[in-house]
């Protein structure tokens, strides 16, 4: 049996924003519904949904902060850069559909959307480092270019080659270049994989198979993977968009997923001196500094 939440419970209420609250608005009062949804299908919709919702935000604020405000700081500020604003405009979208989905107990919708992000901002990316005008045409005509193929030109450009091997010697991998023939042990490659597998029919990356049950539900595990990828995904991401555009900056929130604490948390042991590398090379950011404010922050992660 369903029950309301106490009404003193800020979520128990829903909002909606006035005509002047919008950019563009005449001003005028909503009209009236004129077609209203039936009370059974807005319940069927919206029950299961809004219950995971709930737990989440009851037993993981916390994490939920996280990913808000790193989403926020994704949007401050956007570089110079046509091709690598947009791809981040989007991606932006990206993230905030993640951070919605996994809220809502869609975690494998969640991290599609992660997939998209991570493949729209590498090909921008490489559009950007080679100056590959053909392909940037091709992909803002709709025609499919393969992640493979970025990677493959990425690693190949003058300003990856150099960063990449400086990384090899530092931290034994790198974010393009693999050293196993596919080139998957390398850091994008390796995560654009780890996020293909929910977006391709396997039966243990399903929505089904996390929530063990037919659902939405809350899933302890559902939401840790989720929430992980999206943290990591963001903290690449980052970085390659400031590869390819100089003069972007690292955003206040995102100083935490850097932290080597942090860092030992989400992202696999292999690829976490890579990262504190490229955070060092790039934005300058050394391991701790995002405590330089006295603020053991890396424990939120």
């Amino acid at each position: 049996m369903v029950r309301k939440l106490d009404p003193t419970d800020f979520r128990a209420c829903r909002l909606v924003l006035d005509p002047d609250d919008f950019g563009l608005s005449d001003g005028q009062p909503d009209p009236q519904p004129t077609d209203l949804v039936t009370e059974e299908v807005w319940n069927g919709i919206k029950t299961l949904p809004d219950d995971v919702a709930v737990r989440t935000t009851s037993h993981q604020g916390t994490r939920i902060a996280i990913l808000y405000e790193l989403w926020g700081g994704w949007v401050e500020n956007f570089p110079k850069s046509e091709i690598i604003s947009a791809a981040m405009m989007d991606a932006a979208d990206d993230f905030d559909a993640a951070l919605f989905n996994l809220l809502h107990g869609f975690y494998k919708q969640a991290i599609a959307a992660l997939r998209n992000a991570l493949e729209g901002l590498t090909i921008a990316s490489c559009c950007e480092i080679t100056g590959d005008r053909v392909i940037q045409a091709a992909w803002e005509d709709g025609k499919e270019i393969r992640f493979r193929e970025a990677c493959d030109k990425l690693a190949s450009s003058p300003c990856f080659r150099d960063l990449e091997n400086k990384a090899c010697g530092a931290a034994r991998t790198s974010i393009y270049v693999g050293d196993n023939g596919s080139g998957r042990n390398a850091w994008a490659r390796d995560l654009y994989w780890r996020l293909s597998r929910f977006s391709h029919a396997r039966w243990d990356a399903t929505n089904a198979s996390l929530w063990n049950s037919n659902g939405p539900i809350y899933s302890a595990d559902g939401m840790r993977l989720s929430y992980y990828a999206y943290i990591e995904t963001y903290a690449l991401l980052l970085l390659v968009s400031k590869a390819a555009a100089s003069d972007l900056k690292m955003p206040v929130a995102a100083l935490v997923i850097y932290e080597d604490d942090s860092l030992r948390q989400y992202l696999a042991q292999e690829f976490q001196d890579l990262c504190a590398f490229y955070a060092s090379e790039l934005f300058g950011l050394q391991l701790n500094e995002a405590r330089t404010n006295g603020e053991d922050a890396s424990s939120r992660c």
